[in-house]
């Protein structure tokens, strides 16, 4: 099985996946701590302040994930990952779903809508139009076969899950890797949200 990724595509149609409950539910804290050193006041200029400085942005992109396996999963870094990459894009508007299934899920939707009679890793369900002010789509991503590729690469299953994480959102961005240059591209691309977050790169690791 080739290790490059080569399993990534965009796909047409829809695979629609239920949201978890927390849709877009990260909560603002006070810079000002609480109890005897809370500051209502302060707290509500910085909360204007955040606003201002485009926060009201960064909370119009949705990003919902779908766990119908019960996985263990890190919900949180696995939607910062995918909103680094759709704020980085200088996308303001967005709803997207990341969806974890199983191989013989991934399996069903990859022969559905692209043909392809096996399980692969990531696939990626565009559902706006190109140019389209606000990008809307499922990321769906095996977690079984993120779990051989991270063995067989030797680092952890979650930061595997982070790099298809991050190359789905780029597909829902607009970029692809169907030549030679534009896989460089996106591997570009992939190291560099990558080291945003902080995390090493495994981009060309096969």
């Amino acid at each position: 099985m080739d290790r490059s990724l080569r399993g990534i595509a965009a796909a047409g149609g829809t695979a629609v996946f239920k949201g978890d409950p927390g849709e877009d539910s990260r909560v603002y804290k006070s810079r000002n701590g609480v109890g005897k050193n809370a500051n209502p006041a302060k707290d509500r200029e910085n909360q204007q302040a955040h606003r201002a400085y485009g926060f009201y942005h960064y909370r119009m992109i949705s990003v919902s994930i779908s766990n119908p396996y019960e996985q263990t999963l890190n919900f949180p870094i696995l939607k910062d990952a995918a909103r680094a990459v759709l704020t980085g894009e200088g996308i303001a508007n967005a709803k997207v779903t990341l969806a974890f299934v199983n191989d013989p899920h991934i399996h069903r939707l990859n022969k559905q809508f692209l043909e392809h009679d096996e399980p692969t890793d990531v696939l990626t369900f565009p559902y706006s139009d190109k140019g389209s002010k606000k990008i809307e789509g499922d990321v769906v991503i095996s977690y079984e076969t993120a779990a051989e590729y991270a063995a067989d690469r030797d680092h952890s299953l979650e930061l595997e899950l982070l790099l298809y994480v991050v190359h789905g959102c780029l597909h829902l961005c607009g970029y692809d890797d169907t030549s030679v240059k534009a896989e460089k591209i996106m591997r570009k691309k992939e190291r560099e949200y990558l080291s945003k977050l902080g995390l090493p790169d495994i981009a060309n690791r096969t």
